[in-house]
């Protein structure tokens, strides 16, 4: 979808916030309702709750590029794959005046690479125990939502990627 068709798109969607709580809970139990039943659905749900509503406080109702489910397969690591998937979004991003947003857990060393390609930390959302969801009691994790505004620099000149690179990005309106 273009992204003039992005924006049409979203102005068809003037709801009100009781409009859209109805439209996410019937989205929610169909996302659910599809799950695997030897899934941990409870954990499931409340994790994708949970980081959209960080997601909602760090960009609100901007319109934004998101990078969703990046992962570089260990035996690949520190070979700057992750930075040239993302940086073709980046100049995306920056040639439409967008900002960039994605989350990551607080403990993946992948801040590190988002910190240099210009992401500041913006919000937090936190999974206190997951004793609740089966795991052990009291453990716990921290995601955080990571924004890179349009031009922001970073400490590498960022190069589109040569070839077709795969990769899990999508664009959001919300």
């Amino acid at each position: 979808m273009s992204l003039k068709d992005q924006e049409a798109a979203y102005e068809e969607l003037n709801e009100t916030s009781e409009e859209q709580e109805d439209r996410q809970y019937f989205e929610d139990e169909l996302y659910r309702s599809q799950l695997p039943d030897s899934s941990n659905k409870d954990l499931i749900m409340d994790f994708r709750s949970g980081l959209r509503h960080m997601r909602a406080r760090v960009v609100g109702r901007r319109r934004h590029y998101a990078l969703d489910n990046i992962v570089t397969h260990t035996l690949h690591r520190r070979r700057s794959l992750a930075t040239q998937l993302i940086s073709s979004t980046i100049q995306d991003a920056d040639a439409t005046a967008l900002p960039l947003y994605l989350e990551v857990s607080s403990d993946n060393d992948a801040m590190r690479v988002y910190k240099k390609l210009g992401f500041e930390e913006c919000g937090t959302w936190t999974i206190q125990d997951l004793g609740r969801y089966g795991g052990r009691k009291g453990d716990g994790v921290v995601y955080v939502g990571m924004v890179r505004e349009p031009g922001m620099t970073s400490d590498r000149d960022i190069q589109r990627p040569s070839g077709d690179a795969e990769r899990d990005i999508t664009q959001s309106n919300q």
